[in-house]
């Protein structure tokens, strides 16, 4: 199955699915190859019942997956797309937040808040839906995954989960935007909020945001202050000779009679 979103973008993306079969607590990934040539596989999970103790674990930072509450995701390519910029702003090293996984929750998420986000789209003790994401092989037998009790199913499961009506509240999505036409609007609608996504961190350090990489035409604040100073520094001199001409009861149109 495939949205609108994903059909308009499938062949520039190029995002293929790969069942691969996990020696890690036997959960089943698939991969998703991203445009900027590097692979990610997630695997999706139902009825989960120790989401409170993955989440304390997740504080430690021990884990080399990125583990997400799926109650804010639509599909699979929803991630990609996130994933996909994560991995080029870190590339570029213009990334909002200290590790690629926390980039990854950030860019997920409609808040430019980095607390907030984590929060947000990430586990939680009352999450019973996880999506898991590792930016690595998971048969790597030294990946740190910690263990899901829950039902394992496949991705394309996803969309079939879905509340349409969290979603639009947490996202701020508007009713005309989702009877806009396309298979998923609703996807599209988040696709286009990651896609958008300021880069503050990005344009402070680079000059530059990531989507499009449009150089940035405003000047430093000292620059535009010293301007100012500049041009107060001219107004007073040229008060100066106004006043000097007052005092010495003398103009311009007065020096030309005399000169007559």
């Amino acid at each position: 199955r495939s949205s609108s979103a994903g059909q308009r973008c499938n062949a520039a993306t190029r995002m293929a699915a790969k069942p691969c079969s996990s020696s890690n607590e036997g959960a089943n990934f698939g991969e998703i190859r991203l445009p900027c040539e590097q692979s990610i596989w997630m695997a999706y999970y139902k009825d989960v019942e120790n989401s409170a103790e993955i989440a304390d674990g997740m504080k430690s930072g021990a884990a080399d997956v990125v583990i997400i509450n799926a109650d804010n995701i639509v599909e699979k390519f929803q991630v990609a797309v996130a994933a996909n910029r994560a991995l080029v702003a870190q590339k570029e090293n213009i990334m909002e937040t200290k590790a690629l996984s926390t980039e990854l929750l950030f860019n997920l998420s409609n808040s430019s808040n980095i607390s907030r986000s984590l929060s947000k789209i990430g586990v939680s003790a009352t999450s019973k839906r996880l999506l898991l994401v590792i930016f690595q092989d998971p048969s790597s037998e030294s990946l740190k995954i910690p263990k899901v009790v829950g039902r394992n199913v496949p991705l394309e499961m996803l969309h079939k989960d879905v509340n349409t009506a969290y979603l639009a509240k947490a996202f701020k999505i508007s009713d005309a935007e989702l009877k806009l036409p396309g298979d998923n609007p609703l996807l599209d609608a988040l696709v286009c909020r990651i896609a958008a996504k300021e880069t503050r961190r990005g344009a402070v350090k680079t000059g530059v945001v990531t989507v499009g990489k449009i150089e940035s035409d405003k000047q430093p604040p000292s620059k535009r202050k010293n301007k100012r100073k500049s041009r107060q520094g001219n107004g007073a001199g040229d008060n100066n000779d106004d006043d000097t001409k007052e005092k010495n009861g003398t103009d311009g149109d007065s020096s030309k009679k005399q000169r007559v």
